[in-house]
């Protein structure tokens, strides 16, 4: 078992995970599964995070699916930390939600 001081992992760019793993299909999810459990329990990593300038749409069918089809805590995300550019302003608001 490693610590390395750090707390969270905030992963970026899923949706090129998702072009090759589809997060909305749960068969073939495991790799990312792995990846956050390894990191929790080997790393002592508390909070993964899931994060990137996407829509809420894209958000919620596809980082949300992926997290309720995983059936141990371990291998979900606990922080979505969505940012959204607002086309009407020249603004980039950023939602953290963590996920309890």
């Amino acid at each position: 078992m490693e610590n390395n001081n750090f707390n969270t992992l905030i992963l970026y760019q899923l949706n090129k995970v998702d072009k090759q793993y589809s997060l909305t299909d749960p068969r073939k999810t495991n790799i990312l599964a792995q990846f956050i459990s390894k990191a929790k329990t080997k790393y002592k990593i508390k909070h993964i995070g899931a994060s990137g300038l996407i829509n809420l749409l894209t958000f919620t069918s596809r980082i949300d699916l992926y997290n309720t089809t995983r059936n141990k805590s371990v291998e979900k995300f606990d922080i979505y930390n969505m940012n959204i550019g607002l086309k009407m302003l020249p603004v980039l608001m950023v939602i953290t939600v963590l996920i309890t």
